[in-house]
């Protein structure tokens, strides 16, 4: 025999199962680093010929572009991890415009972010 609910309760239940998804745990380190290294390879084929992706590089094949050094881009106070994915999403010529997925984008900004406070 099945017995009814009362609305107390039914209520309750669909409550709770109709709330949000609590926030996802912010990434581990070891996924923050695994993602600047997939961004680092990213950068390094896509924007290392116009910009120097590591601090180490010391010259870029199209100097004539005068693309900014990343860790010289995130070294700006205003550069944060909002802004960069923004950044990401708009063409900005003379910039080429690479398609990224993205997670690669985002890789891309894990990457530049582990740049700050080294030049």
């Amino acid at each position: 025999m099945i017995r009814a609910i009362g609305p107390a309760i039914l209520v309750a239940l669909l409550g709770t199962a109709c709330t949000p998804e609590s926030k996802p745990a912010a990434p581990s380190p070891a996924a923050s680093a695994e993602s600047a290294a997939k961004g680092l390879t990213i950068a390094e084929k896509w924007c290392a010929e116009c910009h120097r992706v590591k601090p180490e590089q010391r010259a870029v094949s199209r100097p004539n572009m005068h693309a900014p050094a990343f860790a010289d881009l995130v070294a700006r106070p205003a550069v944060d991890q909002a802004y960069l994915a923004r950044f990401m999403e708009v063409q900005h010529l003379p910039m080429t415009t690479f398609r990224l997925y993205s997670d690669e984008k985002a890789d891309v900004v894990a990457y530049m972010l582990s740049l700050k406070g080294r030049r």
